[in-house]
């Protein structure tokens, strides 16, 4: 999978990292994060984030969607689902 996959363009990550981890800690989100590894692009894609139930999962097997965070931009782009194995 990629973040720059076209067919994910819709879907969106709506929380702050704040939003994230009061989510995290009252039990409203759950949720996978991580450091790049060797995608890592230094001042860019920094951080990952697998979003659970999140509306692009549509594998009821997998439902998990990953976003790829720009740390200079400030945003999250879509990345796809979860890649077994990955986490």
């Amino acid at each position: 999978a990629t973040w720059r996959d076209p067919k994910y363009a819709l879907c969106v990550q709506p929380y702050t990292w704040g939003q994230l981890m009061q989510g995290y800690k009252d039990g409203t989100l759950t949720f996978r994060t991580g450091g790049m590894g060797g995608l890592l692009e230094e001042d860019g894609y920094e951080a990952w984030l697998c979003l659970k139930d999140h509306y692009c999962a549509t594998d009821y097997t997998n439902p998990f969607f990953c976003f790829a965070y720009h740390e200079t931009k400030k945003e999250w782009t879509p990345w796809g689902p979860l890649l077994l194995g990955f986490v």
